[in-house]
């Protein structure tokens, strides 16, 4: 396995309100995790979900690749509920809503016309691990992967 995903940060330290993550570098991490062929992009994904994932969880791990995929992939922040695969118990604002729709792209908010990523703070886990391979694959059927232009214009924040 390449080192390309053990840059990922920490995000679910981020539940501390005290805490302030470093976002510095996702960017060109999605970036160059994009440029991957797709057959080593999802042995990237597997890879890491293996070690850090499920069966063996590893939170801090986890969430940076939970994050990583929301911002390589472009995802609705309305998507219909019925229509919604989740892969992990990820503490999320859809989860109990009594809307139609599931904000498939939280916690990340990317302003379209400054091109300035908003990361949510992590709210909490509870659950068994996270199948982040699941959870690539479903994305890789459903929805396309961000335009490499797109990718190196973003700031996160």
């Amino acid at each position: 396995m390449s080192k390309l995903l053990d840059r990922l940060p920490a995000w679910s330290k981020t539940i501390d309100p005290k805490y302030q993550q470093n976002y510095t570098g996702l960017e060109s991490l999605a970036f160059e995790f994009t440029t991957l062929l797709p057959e080593a992009r999802r042995a990237e994904v597997q890879a890491y979900s293996t070690q850090y994932c499920f069966p063996r969880f590893d939170l801090e791990k986890a969430s940076g690749l939970y994050l990583l995929l929301r911002i390589v992939f472009e995802l609705p922040s309305q998507y219909p509920r019925h229509l919604t695969q989740v892969f992990g118990g990820w503490l999320h604002p859809s989860i109990g809503a009594e809307t139609p729709d599931f904000d498939l792209s939280w916690p990340v908010k990317i302003e379209t016309d400054t091109d300035i990523v908003k990361i949510e703070r992590f709210q909490g886990y509870s659950g068994k691990g996270y199948n982040a391979i699941g959870e690539y694959d479903y994305f890789v059927a459903h929805f396309p992967l961000r335009q490499k232009e797109t990718l190196k214009k973003l700031i996160v924040r």
